[in-house]
Formats: structure tokens, sequence, C-alpha cells
């Protein structure tokens, strides 16, 4: 007759548990060998060139980059820690036509100065300061591929580069009196865009900043409730679809026709990012579900599979959809719905918080 002791019986027990376990689950162990990217400091904005080149910058004077979608990210030249947080470079976003040359903005200052990028055309290995004009703090910028780029901040002015971010001229106040200090910005081609600031203020140009047309906000045409005054009435977003306009004004998301100002809300949408290369306005609804809206704003094509969370950002790229989820990428668009951790081979894996030990071998998770 087989004897067993209850000392032995709970060891059998305990041994045959983790077999079960590690049969039926992978709870316990190491998905990946590579490292998660752990990113300093906040940002709401990351890049892609036209080279597909994946860029971040945050408030901490951090950058980050990555050759591609799913490819491996790295440190760039600009790098902190927490014991030599640099004074004066409050990174809010880089902005790169391609591979090669780019530019990081925001509020970045130096012997009491803040009218100048760090600029480069050797893909970061190397950054020039480049002057722009009178000191501001960025809050607005936006590139084309083919070497245009705007730039607004608390100066009211905007800056304006036609050679890839090298000079800059400047144009004058949109509003000669008061205070608008612009928030987002938008163009179409080298004449036609359209800004957006922190109080209700939406204006459009025709002739590349010269002269200026204001327009009505959805807030002025009481296509909602501001229910709380203390929060901004911001235009976070606004970009120029064809003969129509789409933007978000505190978090709702409306359409209009351009040569006729009346607001429509898109209730179930909470972002969106337009292609011009390929001419499609991808946007994402409360289930967190990409949709391509036609000219009419309805939507033509959903995707089956939803997004992880709420984008922080959204880019488009040669009818491409890219979502920044703070340690994730999505690639959305009609045949792909891909996903990517954001992972570095530049840091050691996190040491396991979980572990199982047998006879002869550690398991860790």
């Amino acid at each position: 007759m087989l004897r067993i002791t209850l000392n032995k019986k709970m060891k059998l027990y305990t041994k045959l548990t983790l077999i079960l376990i590690f049969a039926t689950s992978n709870l316990f162990s190491q998905k990946d060998y590579r490292a998660i990217l752990e990113i300093r400091g906040a940002t709401e904005e990351f890049c892609i060139s036209k080279d597909s080149t994946f860029w971040i910058a945050t408030k901490t004077g951090d950058t980050y980059f990555s050759e591609g979608f799913a490819k491996p990210w790295k440190y760039g030249t600009f790098k902190t820690n927490e014991y030599d947080l640099v004074s004066g470079r409050t990174f809010e976003r880089t902005s790169f036509f391609n591979r090669d040359t780019g530019y990081i903005s925001g509020f970045i200052q130096k012997d009491g100065k803040q009218d100048f990028i760090y600029w480069t055309n050797d893909g970061g290995k190397n950054w020039q300061e480049v002057k722009f004009g009178k000191s501001s703090w960025i809050d607005a910028n936006y590139i084309d591929y083919d070497g245009n780029a705007w730039m607004s901040g608390n100066s009211q002015l905007i800056y304006y580069s036609n050679d890839f971010g090298k000079t800059w001229t400047s144009f004058d106040k949109i509003e000669s009196t008061g205070n608008m200090r612009i928030n987002t910005i938008y163009f179409e081609n080298t004449k036609k865009g359209i800004v957006g600031d922190f109080w209700n203020r939406i204006y459009l140009t025709e002739d590349n900043c010269k002269t200026w047309t204001k327009i009505p906000s959805p807030l002025d045409q009481k296509k909602y409730v501001r229910t709380n005054k203390n929060i901004r009435p911001t235009i976070y977003k606004a970009q120029i679809f064809g003969n129509n306009i789409i933007i978000n004004q505190q978090n709702l998301i409306f359409w209009s026709k351009l040569d006729s100002i009346q607001w429509n809300e898109l209730s179930d949408m909470i972002d969106f990012s337009y292609d011009k290369s390929s001419n499609k306005l991808f946007a994402i609804s409360r289930d967190l579900k990409v949709h391509l809206l036609d000219s009419s704003f309805v939507s033509n094509w959903t995707s089956e599979s939803n997004l992880v969370s709420a984008p922080i950002s959204l880019k488009t790229l040669n009818g491409t959809l890219y979502a920044w989820h703070r340690a994730e990428l999505t690639k959305v668009n009609e045949s792909e719905f891909l996903y990517t951790p954001m992972y570095t081979l530049e840091n050691p894996i996190v040491t396991p918080y979980v572990t199982a030990k047998a006879t002869r071998k550690t398991w860790g998770g």
C-alpha cells in the first residue's frame, strides 16, 4: 500500500498545480525579451515623416524615435533622467518632413530668449538652433511634406517657412488688438488655411496669412451649451476637407460647408484626421472603432476591430491612419488593423514581478 505523508502530498499538489497553470495559460510567462519604452514627460503629439519614421518629444526635454511601425524605439540626442532635468527645454512636439530633416518646437529658452527651434538635417544626430522671430512659446504647428511649415504661440504672430524649417518669416497678428493665442493651425495648400484659438475664435485665410476672415464657431451658433464657465471653449483641432471644415471644439466634433457656415455635430465621434494625399477622412467613434467619412460626413467604412484606448494623437500617411496610445501604436486602413507595443532594445526588460520555482526551473511573469 502506497503511503504519502501530508507534507509530501502538499508538495505534489503544488507541483501539479503549477504544471496545470503553465500548460493552460501564460499568466506567469515572460511574453517578450524586449522592454516597453518608458516615455518621460507629457506630450499630446507624435510625428510621422513621409518616410514613415516616428518621433516624439516631451515636456521634460526628452526625444524618442523609431525607423518604422513595429520597429524598436531609440532614445534621441536630447535625453534626461530624474536627476538632470534641463531648464528651458519644454518640448511640445517634433515635426519631421522626411527621415533626415525636421525640428523641435515648444518652450525652448536660452539666455531669456524663446526665439529659436532645434533643427536637424541628419536624422536627429545633430541639432542646430534656428531663430524664427519674436520670442514665443509655440502652441500651434503644422507642416506639409513639401517643406512648408507654420507655427504660432504666445507672441500671437504666425511664423512661416518654405525651406523645411531652415529659415522663417513672420506674419502680423490676426487681431491687432486683443489676446488671440492660436491653438491649432492647418493648411490645405500654401495659400488656404484655418486657425482656431483657446477662446472660441476661428479664422480662414486664402492668401497664406496676409488677410483673414472670421467665421462663427459652434458655440457662437449655440450648437452646444457651455456648462462650465471655467473651462475654455478651445478649438483643439480644425481641418479643411474639400469644401468642408471639421473641427474639435471643447472635445465635441462638428462639421460645416465652407461657403455657408452652419455647424453640425458628429455626436458619435471623438477624434479625426484627414489625409490629403489620399483624400480620406478618418474618424474615431465612441466605441473606439475607426471610420472613413465621405464628403457628407457619413461613414462608408468601419473597422471590425476597436482601438485599445482613446488615442492621444492621430496622424495619417498614404491612406493609412496611425493612432498613438502612450505605450502602443495602431495602424489602420481598409485592409489592415495592426497593433504594436512601443518597445526598445536599449533598456533591459523589467524584472518579473511574479516568480514560481520548481525543482530545476524558475518562471517569471
